[in-house]
């Protein structure tokens, strides 16, 4: 329910107040905007020199050639101050392995994700600061997920540099000599341990430790160096939530309402975080709470874990639109996906792991690779497209793919030869560009990649008023729609997580939901567990089969999309019985759900029939396609899955925002019914008053003696 209030009055009064809050604003950020581009000046400056080299869209083809390790980063980003010392030494130490092997070199390098946001997006990346390997131009699945200390980085570049050598058929040379060689892994420790901001008295011991030692004393070296490598790794990230801990909003480092903003913004650099917004005295909440801190130590090195207390941040959880608690919320890249499955550790975990995969074009190498994503995934999509495709379609295939945030279905993008090969039969020319592109969005379900199943071609969408590839906002959004239509499986489980978004969805679209036992059978009950679960095995067999019987014959000459689930109707017996009015003892069963008007429609198959011994024939293509035909044409009747309480609800807040939206449109009108309403209420009363006797009483009295 909404209200609203307008006062021309307030408006201005807050306009002005709004204007000089602005002005303030700029007075008190202005400084601290110029001393941070100084500082991000002042960082690309220093971290430029022979060893290390800075890629940009520009030049960032440089890894065509050759094996790279390359630090994604932002100047401003604490956690890349804090690793620099260490980056700075290992890419003066490493160069060798770049100069020495011109056939096979491994180079180091960064990319300023400040100055190239662009081309961080298009990379994939979601954290910084982050260290991506690429080999021959290909961005390898792998990445470095270790320690951010020297010896280890160090080792594992050696190590791959090596394995990369092997491969070209490069034999090793010996290394250049380096004086002071020995004692870089514990110079480079304590530099790095000199430079963290927030060191522990552990790391202040380490660092006294290291003092200058003879050169001869190579136990104490070694021994210092440990000391100041275990140190180190309680202060240097590995990419969101290092240390697998729960942050609390108020304290460091999310202090105030704007670090917060600042925190799950798109340009943020922290990677994707689940939040909860809760209150201390809410049941729920207390109920939750041991398993989300552990749900915190779980997500260590991939999500971050924060809290909000909305009890003591009422302001701050209005704005977030906080309406009850607990309330769970995936934020990535500035998109945030409310949870709505169980609160336990398990459920949490799942959820968030699956969802974080499906934010963002993901790179995929070879036809192998998408096998074994496929065999993980109900529904894929993968952007195929030739290197000349033009950047303004990556770009927008990249920013419609965020309606897919949060979702089941993973999207990936490949320009590799093999896979172009592959699918050449679905790709399409883009003729409107100088350099031969082909392109193609492609939609891969039932764990198979052998043939797409749904094809789209982003490149008959963009602009065709200038030369440049522009693509419109309503491009973007055609782009959106097709991924948001083909996400579904062929037959999707509904758990408490996606009941939601599957039955009151964002296509309007129809859900055949069927009711599914372990093991009531018809009228048949499953005499152990094993014939239980194989009967149910059967039944959704043939929902599947009828579902791929409707995508293809029925689904592109259908005037709404249907969709095809089964939910367990042991386990949801109650909220079935309520809303459609199944009964779990009539298993297997089903309705014609239409969940955005809070519909449903009792299919004839079923209203008909009493229970039978269904087995893998309980359900048949030609009479659920005959009763969806009589919903589209309007010739069912439908019943409601609201309560008697939901309804008395709905109709008076219809009613009340029936009444405000009149009152706000004329607002003149309004203050005239209400003078009018008032004036007669008092009309009213004045004749009562003036009626009624003085003497008399305004009731009769009722006799109390009794008659002889």
């Amino acid at each position: 329910m909404r209200f609203a209030s307008i006062s021309s009055a307030r408006t201005a009064a807050s306009s002005y107040a709004w204007l000089v809050v602005a002005a303030l604003l700029l007075f008190v950020l202005a400084p601290t905007a110029r001393s941070a581009a100084a500082a991000a000046a002042s960082s690309s400056d220093k971290a430029t020199h022979d060893g290390l080299r800075k890629l940009t869209a520009a030049n960032f083809t440089l890894t065509n050639q050759g094996a790279w390790l390359i630090e994604f980063f932002s100047p401003t980003c604490i956690h890349c101050k804090k690793f620099g010392a260490t980056w700075n030494e290992l890419s003066h130490n490493k160069d060798s392995l770049r100069t020495q092997y011109p056939h096979a070199p491994f180079t180091l390098a960064q990319v300023d994700c400040v100055a190239q946001w662009d081309l961080c997006k298009e990379q994939g990346v979601t954290f910084l600061p982050r260290l991506t390997i690429y080999q021959d131009g290909k961005q390898l699945s792998e990445e470095y997920k270790g320690d951010r200390n020297y010896p280890e980085i160090s080792a594992y570049i050696d190590k791959f540099a090596a394995d990369y050598r092997k491969s070209k058929g490069v034999a090793d040379v010996a290394p250049v000599a380096q004086p002071d060689a020995p004692n870089k892994a514990a110079d480079a420790a304590n530099a790095t341990a000199a430079n963290a901001p927030a060191a522990t008295d552990k790391l202040d011991s380490a660092a006294s430790t290291n003092a200058p030692a003879p050169v001869n004393s190579a136990t104490s070296s070694s021994s210092s160096t440990s000391s100041a490598m275990e140190a180190i790794k309680e202060v240097l990230p590995t990419g969101p939530n290092p240390k697998g801990e729960l942050l609390s909003f108020g304290s460091a480092p999310i202090q105030t309402k704007e670090e917060l903003q600042a925190w799950l913004g798109k340009a943020s650099g922290q990677g994707p975080t689940f939040v909860k917004f809760f209150a201390p005295w809410c049941p729920h909440c207390k109920a939750m709470a041991a398993a989300f801190q552990q749900l915190s130590s779980s997500l260590k090195g991939r999500v971050n874990a924060v809290q909000v207390d909305c009890e003591a941040n009422r302001a701050l959880c209005a704005s977030y639109d906080i309406r009850g608690y607990p309330v769970l919320r995936l934020y990535d890249q500035g998109h945030a996906k409310e949870y709505n499955g169980g609160r336990n550790h398990d459920a949490m975990l799942k959820w968030v792991l699956k969802a974080i995969s499906t934010s963002g074009l993901k790179p995929v190498a070879s036809a192998s690779d998408l096998g074994a994503i496929a065999k993980d995934n109900d529904v894929l999509f993968l952007y195929l497209h030739s290197p000349g495709t033009p950047t303004e379609e990556v770009r927008a295939v990249e920013a419609a793919s965020q309606i897919l945030f949060g979702g089941r279905a993973p999207i990936f993008v490949s320009d590799e030869p093999a896979l172009l090969d592959r699918y050449a039969s679905s790709l399409a020319q883009d003729k409107a560009v100088s350099v031969p592109a082909k392109s193609a969005l492609l939609v891969f379900k039932d764990h198979s990649i052998a043939e797409p199943v749904a094809v789209m071609h982003p490149s008959s969408l963009r602009s065709t008023s200038s030369a440049d590839a522009e693509y419109s906002d309503d491009a973007k959004a055609q782009i959106s729609r097709f991924l948001s239509k083909q996400k579904y499986a062929l037959v999707t489980e509904l758990t408490a997580a996606n009941f939601e978004e599957t039955v009151r969805n964002a296509e309007d679209a129809l859900v055949v939901l069927a009711a599914l036992s372990d093991s009531i059978h018809g009228d048949e009950v499953a005499s152990t567990a094993s014939d239980g679960i194989a009967r149910k095995d059967a039944e959704i067999a043939a929902l599947r089969s009828v579902a791929l019987e409707w995508r293809l014959k029925k689904e592109a000459s259908s005037p709404r999309q249907v969709v095809f689930a089964w939910i367990d109707a042991d386990r949801w017996k109650s909220p079935l019985r309520k809303l459609y009015g199944i009964q779990a003892a009539h298993s297997p069963s089903a309705v014609l759900v239409d969940g955005n008007k809070s519909l449903y429609y009792e299919l004839a198959h079923y209203a008909d029939a009493k229970p039978a011994t269904f087995e893998h024939q309980w359900i048949t293509p030609n009479s659920i396609f005959a009763d969806i035909d009589r919903v589209l044409s309007g010739d069912a009747p439908a019943k409601s899955s609201r309560t008697l309480l939901q309804k008395s609800v709905k109709g008076a807040e219809v009613y009340m925002n029936t009444l405000i939206d009149t009152s706000v449109d004329h607002p003149v009108a309004a203050f005239g019914f209400l003078f009018a309403v008032l004036a007669a209420l008092f009309f009213y009363l004045g004749r009562a008053r003036k009626s009624t006797p003085s003497s008399l009483p305004m009731y009769s009295k009722v006799s109390t003696v009794k008659a002889d």
